[in-house]
């Protein structure tokens, strides 16, 4: 297994070698998948990176993003550092591809932090540090592109200071100085990196003679610039370069060619307003894909909350039904005590009532016709006094006259405040306005027992007067209204 997947991996590497890139994508797929399968992740690796340099070469740029998309989301699921930190560069790469220098810059530095991390230097290291410069150049961040550069130094230490390694670092670092305006400094890591080219291999010197003859003009050595840019390149590539076409036009303005520079900045505009559409096509469907899955996620979401907050509405429902049912099965057990106790005391009043009625006196009952004065001795006349009252209240039921008061009273019997005092509470043992309402709910009682009469019928009839007077009352000395006590003594019967 070991032995096919290293076949497998170089196969497809001397396709994209060869550019043989429609060969490339017959055989990558299912090469991929075995690769998987036996866990061959190095190669693995390589090859989804090779794959998604081919998407961005073919202008696929929308799907080298998701392709990177998707092997992030596989590789972090799998816990493979390696596989997450190349899909960071990868979209890194896509990003910095479509001006997204921001997105770029996060991607190549998340790659760069997963790298550094492992315990073994890992080939892709030098790639992401290329396009984390490459990202914070474009957005000009120099102090930041400085820092990142010594930082790629001391990685280099582990990386190995081959010639590779160390063609790559002065190229993208004279790129850098030259970008911030530095062309001394640029030129000096030009100078090194030819001086590397020249002793260990070819490189093709398309992009450097662009630099070289930005550090010409630099000096402001404008026609050793022009010559440069005319002999390196041809008309073709001059025309449809966006990094070729600005320097050339620039040149000739500063040399005062300003004619000759005008159709230059012309097709400047004109590849810049195709690109502008191709990109903004690019980015109206990657929008358009995020908001349909944006759209579907939503959807999800709100119908969930409608389902929890229907769930919740329903549960706070049964809960309310629940306490409701709790506090009537309470309250209604504290009435039935409550009325049981009502119709105890009721029972006992009445008892005590009647006791009065027919207790012995010490005078005769023709006696207690006779006018009461000042010539009976004190307790005859005590006793007297008693039985008038006892008369008038519990026989001839004065207490339903809502008018009734205790001033009325003694004026009837002809009697002085203090002996009526006395010999009511001697008779009764309470105060006058205590025991007319207690006769008076006594009566209410039997009525709401007894009868189907109202409220306002029963109020009137017991003397209150007005049913909040009556309803007051009640509820003060037994603590429940007259409908509850008629509705449980209702129930009971």
């Amino acid at each position: 297994m070991k032995l096919q997947g290293n076949i497998k991996y170089f196969t497809l590497a001397a396709l994209m070698n060869r550019d043989r890139e429609e060969d490339f994508l017959t055989l990558v797929y299912p090469y991929l998948e075995f690769l998987k399968k036996h866990e061959r992740w190095q190669y693995y690796d390589y090859l989804q990176n090779a794959l998604f340099r081919t998407h961005i070469r073919q202008g696929k740029t929308l799907e080298a993003i998701q392709h990177a998309k998707a092997l992030y989301e596989e590789t972090k699921l799998s816990g493979r550092k390696e596989g997450v930190a190349v899909a960071h560069r990868m979209l890194a790469v896509a990003y910095l591809t479509v001006g997204r220098y921001a997105d770029s810059e996060e991607n190549a530095k998340m790659s760069v932090e997963i790298l550094e991390s492992l315990d073994y230097p890992h080939q892709l290291l030098q790639d992401a540090y290329i396009i984390w410069v490459d990202a914070l150049n474009y957005q000009k961040k120099y102090a930041e592109t400085l820092n990142t550069l010594k930082q790629w130094d001391i990685t280099l230490d582990k990386l190995g200071r081959g010639p590779v390694a160390m063609y790559d670092f002065y190229w993208i670092s004279a790129i850098a100085y030259i970008d911030m305006g530095d062309f001394i400094t640029g030129e000096q890591y030009m100078l090194k990196a030819d001086s590397i080219e020249a002793t260990h291999f070819k490189k093709n010197r398309f992009s450097r003679d662009l630099f070289w003859a930005k550090i010409k003009e630099g000096r402001k050595e404008y026609a050793q610039a022009l010559n440069l840019i005319n002999t390196s390149y041809s008309d073709e590539d001059i025309l449809n370069n966006m990094e070729i076409l600005p320097v050339k036009a620039r040149i000739l303005c500063k040399m005062g060619k300003g004619v000759e520079a005008y159709p230059l900045y012309e097709r400047l505009q004109e590849v810049k307003d195709s690109l502008q559409k191709n990109y903004f096509n690019v980015q109206l469907d990657e929008l358009r894909t995020q908001y349909e899955v944006d759209k579907h996620i939503a959807e999800k979401i709100r119908n969930r909350n409608y389902f929890l907050f229907a769930l919740g509405g329903c549960a706070l429902l049964l809960i309310a039904l629940g306490i409701w049912i709790y506090l009537n099965r309470k309250i209604t057990r504290k009435n039935k005590a409550l009325a049981h106790q009502i119709k105890e005391l009721t029972t006992f009043q009445e008892a005590q009532d009647n006791e009065i009625l027919a207790k012995t006196t010490f005078i005769s009952e023709e006696e207690s016709t006779e006018v009461i004065d000042d010539e009976l001795c004190p307790q005859t006349r005590m006793d007297k006094l008693c039985i008038v009252i006892r008369d008038l209240l519990l026989k001839d039921k004065i207490y339903r006259n809502p008018a009734i008061t205790q001033e009325l009273v003694i004026e009837t019997i002809g009697t002085n405040r203090r002996a009526f005092s006395e010999a009511f509470e001697l008779c009764f043992k309470m105060q006058f306005k205590d025991y007319i309402n207690l006769l008076r709910l006594k009566d209410a009682i039997l009525l709401l027992e007894q009868s189907d009469l109202s409220i306002e019928e029963i109020s009137d009839m017991a003397g209150f007067g007005t049913v909040r007077t009556f309803q007051r009352q009640f509820g003060a000395k037994y603590n429940m209204s007259p409908k509850e006590y008629r509705s449980v003594m209702g129930e009971s019967a």
